[in-house]
């Protein structure tokens, strides 16, 4: 969105990890302890269950085998790899719909496998491939960047072939002017290494690839959540749960609503809150997860800024529309929130350039909170500056829709 409003024109690719070794465990463990009916009541659930189980070390070598099959396309293994593939997407599309997240392109490490052969085949011409204990490696040592390794010795492909693969078909298909990976901080070396491999095969726009690194939610006791110890949230609860938050709040709050404002109304408050409760912290940095702080209507929080703007148009409704107006001298509140609105471009750029989006968070909340203390010290209706004062409401509210459209965030008219 962020790139979009400064002149590019972004494509946005949602790219799957669905293959490789993970995979070749959930074949093996949905053989040996999947169950059907429970497959189709409840996919995710059930695939996560039989990949627990699967993860076990004793289980290692049985995973393995199941993922040379799939590189081999044995036929069980394709059907059932693919089976689960749609059964994943149907669930992650449900929930995207819901958040209003929407994909230029879909797809994934699966599409870039037939392309390997023709990666390991440049790879070779221009001497770059070697073999270290029966696989195939680049060398990159001397750039301290160890051994990147592009086929095991098991035949199997890596997660380094098939993104160099992807990369490359990539710019055939595009062209960009740069190409952001958007990846946990902990894939760092990966991305090095990948960069540094596109370039030493001589693609010139290797110096415009970015990975945009980001830390991890970490669990209440400060530690990662692992899905290969069943220990993680689904994305699905934590929406139905702050959705119950935010209906909770509302009828606190004594709102006399049909049942279907309540529930456009706290999926907006619910989307508004575990959005900007993410993009308000540094991208870098881990955060412990914790939704109860995310749906205060208090604070630094996005119901908070809902509740801003609300009274923004709340103000506005009371009145018509304004054509002209004369300042007079203004008051300490009323500078401050002109200055704070004036930020609004510079505050873009910043996010831009260091491809983080706090900055435009917290200058969203910095916003309304001087948008708030302006409306204390000054009253708007019937005061002698009112033109004044309801037009200034007015760019308030523009500018923190703008800023609060590149957070993907809707907002709302009365709370």
């Amino acid at each position: 969105n962020i790139y979009e409003f400064v002149g590019y024109k972004p494509i946005k690719i949602n790219y799957l990890g669905d293959w490789g070794t993970q995979f070749g465990k959930l074949l093996f463990g949905y053989n040996k302890f999947g169950d059907e009916e429970k497959l189709k009541l409840n996919p995710t659930k059930h695939l996560l269950e039989v990949y627990v189980k699967a993860n076990k070390d004793e289980y290692l070598k049985q995973g393995q085998n199941w993922f040379k099959k799939l590189e081999d396309r044995d036929k069980k293994a394709i059907m059932l790899w693919r089976a689960f593939r749609e059964l994943s997407l149907g669930e992650f599309n449900r929930v995207y719909k819901t958040l209003g997240i929407e994909f230029d392109e879909v797809s994934g490490e699966s599409f870039s496998v037939k392309q390997a052969d023709n990666i390991l085949k440049e790879l070779e011409k221009k001497k770059l491939l070697k073999k270290s204990e029966g696989a195939l490696v680049v060398d990159l040592k001397e750039y301290n960047l160890g051994v990147c390794m592009m086929k095991k010795s098991d035949e199997g492909t890596t997660y380094a072939l098939r993104d160099l693969a992807a990369a490359v078909e990539r710019y055939k298909k595009y062209g960009f002017s740069k190409m952001i990976y958007e990846v946990g901080n902990e894939q760092e070396l990966h991305f090095k290494q990948i960069f540094k491999v596109l370039e030493l095969m001589g693609y010139k726009w290797a110096k415009n690839c970015v990975h945009v690194d980001h830390g991890l939610y970490l669990d209440s006791d400060g530690k990662k959540f692992s899905t290969r110890k069943g220990k993680t949230i689904f994305l699905e609860n934590i929406v139905n749960d702050t959705i119950a938050l935010a209906k909770k709040e509302i009828e606190k709050r004594g709102s006399k609503i049909s049942k279907e404002d309540l529930d456009e109304r706290s999926l907006k408050i619910a989307i508004a809150a575990i959005f900007y409760g993410d993009l308000k912290n540094n991208r870098r940095h881990n955060v412990v997860f914790n939704l109860k702080k995310f749906i205060s209507f208090e604070g630094n929080t996005g119901p908070y800024i809902l509740y801003s703007y609300a009274r923004a148009s709340s103000i506005l409704r009371k009145t018509k529309n304004i054509d002209k107006f004369e300042i007079l001298d203004l008051e300490d509140k009323e500078i401050e929130l002109v200055k704070r609105i004036l930020q609004f471009p510079e505050a873009v750029f910043q996010a831009y350039a260091s491809m983080n989006p706090s900055i435009i968070a917290n200058y969203s909340y910095q916003l309304s909170k001087s948008f708030s203390e302006f409306y204390h010290a000054c009253p708007v209706i019937g005061s002698e500056q009112e033109a004044f004062r309801l037009a200034l409401t007015e760019a308030f509210r523009q500018v923190l829709r703008n800023a609060f459209s590149l957070l993907g965030i809707k907002l709302l008219e009365e709370m």
